[in-house]
């Protein structure tokens, strides 16, 4: 499967109880660009852009976004074929995880004259959960997971 214009992902993943250790998240897009021409200004000839934004853990998605571009720019990246974004857990105020925060990793084709373009999305963190359809759940992470896969024609609208 390849890029046409932009795919969406979601995922819920669980803040950290008190006192445990700081918890790490990500989001990583990567793909193998075609050869620019050798007068190219730019080497990059697809250019896509990682896009997530986050709610602020109370299960819906319109309380305290955050907005987060690859590789860790205010603005998109111009000049990458791997693009990251760190997501980083913030401690739990009592003894027990809290409701999930909400995400949605978007995969935007900025620039496509080579198309379409094979992409590796990969979502990874603690207590992680899929939602094929977009929805936060009512009581945060209900599935744990480790390293999930996301292939383009797993998009959902």
């Amino acid at each position: 499967p390849g890029m046409a214009a932009s795919h969406r992902y979601c995922f819920e993943w669980s803040q950290v109880a008190a006192g445990s250790p700081a918890v790490r998240g990500g989001v990583t897009l990567a793909w193998s660009d075609f050869p620019a021409q050798l007068s190219a200004a730019s080497a990059l000839v697809n250019d896509l852009d990682l896009l997530v934004v986050c709610n602020g853990g109370t299960g819906s998605r319109d309380s305290a976004r955050s907005t987060h571009w690859g590789n860790g720019a205010g603005i998109p990246d111009r000049a990458n074929t791997v693009e990251q974004v760190v997501l980083t857990g913030h401690e739990a105020s009592g003894a027990v995880a809290v409701e999930g925060v909400f995400c949605e990793a978007w995969v935007r084709a900025r620039v496509l004259p080579e198309g379409p373009q094979p992409y590796s999305l990969v979502i990874h963190g603690p207590n992680l959960a899929m939602r094929p359809t977009c929805r936060p759940s009512a009581g945060g992470c209900s599935q744990p997971g480790h390293a999930i896969e996301a292939s383009a024609g797993s998009d959902c609208v």
